[in-house]
């Protein structure tokens, strides 16, 4: 499974990669509670519900397009609940077909919520062990628009 550990955040793990295979298993061995947040539109993400090997899933199926962004409500509901996740000891795997730029969407937005960091800071925290991060440019956008509100979320 093409997934790489971003870090410890809160109490939880936060981790970033392609579309989950069977390898999704392995996270399960470990006994803590594991999330699944699968943005992409082509992956069957309730496959590995159905399988047994996730309780948990966030599905956000969006397109690899600047245009694809979540709304504003939206992106900021899918990060406070990753935010409330991590700090109850849950662990998430972001995931896309690539791993690429969907994934590094939601997982900005969580850092930057959980940590209060800005965009720039939550992407070279996920380019430290996912080099090939890369958000797309409506993506970005998106993030910096919505970081002063992430940072302010972030005190409460």
């Amino acid at each position: 499974m093409d997934v790489n550990l971003i870090g410890d955040v809160a109490r939880g793990r936060v981790y970033q990669g392609a579309a989950p295979d069977e390898g999704i298993a392995t996270f399960q061995t470990a006994g803590r509670m594991l999330m699944l947040v699968e943005m992409a539109a082509e992956v069957d993400a309730l496959k590995w519900v159905r399988q047994g090997n996730l309780r948990s899933v966030l599905y956000f199926g969006i397109d690899d397009a600047p245009s694809g962004c979540l709304d504003d409500p939206t992106l900021e509901a899918l990060a406070l609940s990753c935010r409330a996740w991590l700090r109850r000891g849950g662990d998430i795997i972001f995931g896309c077909a690539a791993g690429v730029s969907r994934s590094s969407y939601a997982d900005c937005a969580t850092l930057m919520i959980t940590l209060g960091i800005g965009f720039d800071d939550a992407i070279a925290m996920i380019r430290k062990s996912r080099p090939t991060a890369n958000p797309n440019p409506g993506f970005v956008a998106h993030l910096r628009t919505m970081e002063p509100r992430f940072i302010e979320l972030a005190s409460t």
